[in-house]
């Protein structure tokens, strides 16, 4: 049976395999998950299964692989539909279930980002239409989550009407394999130091953009085109979409990703890990001074609503302000103040251009051209002695700086 597609929701690939068990009418949050090349996605599922329940929440899978992928990953994808199949059918989970397979995707097209849309566009189907409340959550089948995952999510829309996207808070599980945990540990005080550096030196899209742990409403998602089908880096796009419209983060309850090796993507975890294992080096991270050079940026943009060009020149560092020229940006401002009444009109529309990609090449720039990398465990060692905040563990501290926890002295 093909299920009907709502009007802007992408209906161009039917399933091979589906299977769903029954879908109860009122469904508000649904957990999407992509898959492919899975041995089995039992562990995610009972991980859900544990979850307090939350009434109208279904979980919606996609597994998927090109129509050039080797037999093997093929087969290993039927059979963890098979396999998940069974399951369900012998112990019935509280939640709903709409689990596909889709085998032979374009090669054009093919990938992860098609895979989270697939999945979300489905969901989609099931869920309220006549309310903003209806929920799609980013989830990966490597993942197990905290027990209140659904009930944290759902209660967090239902009291944040402003908020449209968010963030969830995740930690990585410490793998037994000791260089595996040495790598993770690195990478994820990377992403953090990111975040939380950015966060410091004022730009107000710092938010972290991991598509195994974040959350829209189905309405907003719809109304925006949905999910990309970039084959990486699909969550960074997607979120940064809706971070000017209203973005939060959910840190009462986490996502635990798996630690594992991965050349699916040219970036991201997976890939990370790889290349640290391979090539026996530190991970390497944005020199801090990069950030403090941002903050006089963003310092002056939010304090002198009428900054000219050169006014800009003379108070930035010249390395930092030849990029800013070269891509428009000092105009892009003038522009914004020109055409709003007042200075927070002015500024929302500033940021709203100078969205994640411009922060993400203004950072390249600097670290091409005046601060190189610097070994990760440097960089965050710098950032928490500007805060004047202990480091003995360092992961630990940013970890509670995401949760907005007290950090110990």
């Amino acid at each position: 049976m093909n299920y009907p597609m709502k009007s802007g929701v992408n209906s161009d690939f039917l399933p091979d395999l589906q299977f769903q068990s029954e879908i109860p009418d009122s469904i508000s949050l649904a957990i999407c998950i992509p898959a492919c090349n899975e041995l089995s996605l039992i562990p995610v599922i009972q991980s859900l299964k544990s979850c307090i329940p939350q009434k109208g929440t279904l979980v919606s899978i996609a597994i998927n692989a090109s129509d050039s992928a080797d037999n093997s990953v093929k087969n290993t994808n039927e059979t963890a539909f098979l396999e998940l199949k069974k399951f369900i059918q012998k112990d019935i989970p509280w939640f709903a279930i709409d689990l596909c397979l889709y085998n032979q995707l374009p090669d054009k097209k093919s990938g992860v980002g098609l895979a989270r849309r697939l999945a979300m566009d489905r969901a989609c189907t099931h869920l309220k239409s006549e309310s903003s409340s209806g929920i799609l959550c980013g989830l990966d089948a490597d993942c197990t989550v905290k027990n209140n995952y659904c009930t944290e999510l759902f209660q967090f829309f239902k009291m944040n009407p402003e908020i449209y996207a968010a963030s969830i808070y995740f930690e990585h599980p410490e793998p037994e394999d000791r260089k595996l945990n040495s790598a993770i540990y690195l990478y994820e005080m990377h992403l953090r130091y990111l975040k939380n550096a950015l966060q410091w030196c004022g730009y107000p899209w710092y938010y972290h953009t991991v598509g195994s742990s974040m959350a829209v409403r189905a309405r907003i998602y719809l109304e925006n085109g949905g999910m990309n089908t970039r084959k990486a880096g699909e969550d960074f796009y997607f979120l940064h979409k809706f971070m000017p419209m209203g973005f939060g983060e959910i840190t009462g309850t986490t996502v635990f990703p798996e630690a594992r090796y991965s050349d699916r993507v040219p970036f991201g975890t997976g890939r990370s890990m790889l290349e640290m294992r391979n090539n026996s080096a530190e991970k390497q991270s944005y020199n801090f001074e990069i950030f403090k050079e941002l903050k006089l940026f963003f310092l002056h943009i939010s304090e002198n609503k009428s900054l000219k060009i050169k006014e800009l020149e003379t108070e930035i560092n010249p390395v930092l302000f030849e990029f800013l020229w070269n891509q428009g940006i000092p105009k892009a401002w003038e522009e914004a103040v020109k055409n709003t009444s007042n200075e927070k009109l002015a500024l929302r529309r500033f940021y709203k251009w100078f969205s994640g990609f411009w922060i993400i090449r203004c950072l390249h720039f600097l670290r091409d051209n005046l601060y190189p990398d610097v070994e990760v465990e440097k960089a965050v060692n710098d950032f928490l002695s500007e805060l004047d905040i202990p480091n003995v563990k360092p992961l630990t501290v940013l970890r509670l700086l995401d949760q907005k926890k007290e950090i110990p002295q």
